[in-house]
């Protein structure tokens, strides 16, 4: 009998750390540093377009939460009732209170945290992970920040996939603490409409139109080798 997993934060951090890690990349490549301004009115979001003459980008959000650098806690924007935040603001730190409420994810349905448990980077990958879409930004301010999930911002088209996982799976293993190797790649592959072929414990592979990934593992489910065939 397979051993069930166990559905907590850390179970969907690792099926969604790399596909959002992928987004965020190519958000970037949108954004880059532009200059940005909030409307908590309307819930927009708006960057600068580059050039002189360049007119606004405005990208409507949705508000996740805040880090407070003296309290060093993360407070869900569902708790902060003194904010004034609307409701269609919010529906995705809502939809984060559900999902914790079955199992029982205390990062999920406690309002406050320490942020040594819980950051914004991490909600807003899991935002964008489970969301499948999209992607996430920090909004800084005197002694905190505020974490936003960008639903619709459209991101630059990947132009070679197997290209693609086979460069940013390294930086995501390299950049965050991943257990579960194979859950993020099978994460990242889906994200990006790969085809899988073969799901092992020791083998991963996977196929876009003509084009292939296939990974190793040891038997402590790291990965060791990786390869793409255009």
């Amino acid at each position: 009998m397979t051993r069930q997993a166990q559905v907590n934060f850390d179970f969907y951090f690792q099926q969604h750390v790399a596909a959002a890690f992928e987004r965020q990349l190519r958000l970037g490549d949108v954004l880059s540093d532009r200059a940005w301004s909030f409307s908590l009115h309307d819930g927009t979001l708006s960057f600068a377009r580059k050039g002189f003459f360049g007119k606004l980008l405005p990208l409507h959000v949705q508000i996740l939460g805040t880090e407070s650098q003296s309290s060093d806690t993360w407070l869900w924007a569902w708790a902060n009732e003194g904010s004034g935040i609307r409701e269609n603001f919010l529906r995705i730190a809502h939809q984060f209170q559900e999902l914790g409420n079955t199992p029982g994810i205390p990062e999920f349905v406690k309002g406050q945290l320490p942020l040594d448990e819980v950051d914004g980077h991490q909600i807003g990958t899991l935002a964008s992970g489970i969301n499948g879409r999209g992607g996430y930004y920090r909004c800084p301010y005197d002694d905190g920040a505020m974490f936003v999930y960008l639903p619709d911002v459209v991101l630059p088209k990947v132009e070679y996939p197997a290209v693609r996982v086979t460069t940013v799976f390294p930086q995501v293993i390299d950049a965050y603490e991943v257990t579960d190797h194979r859950a993020a790649l099978r994460g990242l592959l889906a994200s990006l409409d790969f085809r899988l072929e073969k799901d092992s414990p020791t083998e991963i592979a996977a196929t876009f139109g003509k084009t292939s990934v296939h990974a190793h593992f040891d038997d402590q489910g790291r990965m060791v080798e990786m390869e793409s065939k255009m």
